[in-house]
């Protein structure tokens, strides 16, 4: 018999709630941060609510109908991202470290891995 929680994911959680359950690193905690049109300058007010053995999951999103400059300025951030360990091919998804964050992105703005509309 399927858990409250369970049955909730089968029909309103995006494909990539389970990525976590990849990462074998133990953390003490997690922000979830959905990043749209933004630069690596997002990482400066980041730092300040990070903590020690926290883990940051960066969602980099965007519709398909998304302004070309916010298409860029996600694309730019995404490659500020080096990859360290590569959990998803669909989504994308890594972990990587930027300076004291351990960062989970998640690429919801590539083509063919946009955020639906609606």
């Amino acid at each position: 018999m399927k858990s409250a929680v369970d049955k909730y994911l089968a029909r309103w959680a995006e494909p990539e709630h389970g990525i976590a359950s990849r990462v074998a690193a133990q953390f003490s905690g997690a922000v979830v941060v959905p990043a749209v049109d933004e630069t690596s300058e997002l990482f400066a007010g980041l730092s300040s609510c990070g903590r020690a053995g926290a883990l940051v999951i960066l969602v980099v999103n965007a519709r398909q109908d998304a302004p070309e400059r916010v298409q860029r300025a996600n694309a730019q951030l995404l490659g500020a991202l080096p990859a360290a360990v590569r959990l998803s091919d669909d989504p994308p998804a890594w972990l990587t470290r930027r300076g004291e964050l351990d960062v989970l992105v998640v690429d919801r703005s590539s083509p063919g891995f946009w955020v639906p509309s609606g």
